[in-house]
């Protein structure tokens, strides 16, 4: 077994493997808009390793459990958090067993939802949204959190299968879903080989 290295194909040329198997998961979807690789943007898996902190006004871009979550994380932390969400309701994809307790919480911090609202553009310390056909600047955030949930990272696998003859991409790296599902495939592919 080797660590610490990073599996390039020339590095892997000489282990001469007779089957690849990547499991590289998966990375936080950014949407394609102007603004959203600025520096005030941040992914809700940097917020919720606390690297770097928000500042004291928040948006979050994305109104599923995700979304949700991360809203809570910074209200309980005393941050004003708006969350935009292009559905007509919020938090479709939280479980029935927990959906009455976050949203109660995200009621006593004063989370704001804003439902039926899409992203546009995002600005130094605004952003463009358009809700019911009609387009709105929101002004005063410090940053903007992205909450879109995540893409497969294929990065690797298209160089692995240039180079390698038998490569299986699995988990998120296939298909974003939940742990369990990616856990089984690993688990049956082992058996496979």
């Amino acid at each position: 077994m080797i660590l610490n290295e990073e599996a390039t194909p020339d590095h892997l040329q000489k282990q001469n493997p007779d089957e690849v198997v990547v499991a590289t998961g998966a990375v936080p979807l950014i949407p394609n808009i102007e603004g959203a690789q600025s520096e005030r943007v941040m992914t809700a898996t940097e917020v919720l390793i606390d690297k770097p902190e928000p500042g004291e006004r928040v948006a979050v871009i994305g109104g599923g459990e995700m979304g949700l979550e991360v809203a809570d994380h910074l209200a309980h932390q005393g941050k004003q958090v708006t969350v935009i969400e292009m559905l007509d309701v919020a938090g479709t994809d939280v479980p029935k067993n927990t959906r009455p307790v976050l949203f109660e919480r995200l009621q006593d911090h004063r989370v704001e939802v804003m439902t039926r609202t899409v992203l546009k553009k995002i600005e130094k310390g605004a952003i463009i949204v358009e809700k019911d056909g009609r387009e709105l600047r929101l002004d005063g955030f410090d940053h903007i959190v992205l909450a879109l949930g995540f893409e497969p990272d294929q990065s690797l696998a298209h160089r692995l299968k240039a180079a390698f003859k038998n490569v299986h991409v699995i988990g998120d790296a296939s298909q974003v879903r939940q742990a369990l599902s990616a856990i089984r495939e690993g688990f049956e592919l082992g058996c496979r080989l």
